[in-house]
């Protein structure tokens, strides 16, 4: 079988072997592979969206220089 964790089409293989719809954002999570932007953030969801937004602020505050 699959391990723990692993992603495709949507879903996620789960302790018991079996795979699982992964979560929207702002659903509850455990771990990143359960949500569909896979990241998983004080135990909930959050939207892809979002971590752009959060990686284009980085990019404005440190230029657009590589490190």
């Amino acid at each position: 079988c699959y391990p723990m964790g692993y992603r495709k089409s949507g879903e996620y293989c789960f302790i018991d072997n079996k795979f699982v719809k992964q979560s929207k954002a702002g659903e509850s999570c455990e771990n990143s592979f359960e949500c569909e932007s896979n990241v998983c953030v004080s135990g909930e969801c959050i939207s892809e969206g979002l971590i752009k937004k959060i990686l284009n602020w980085f990019k404005k505050l440190f230029g657009e220089e590589e490190f």
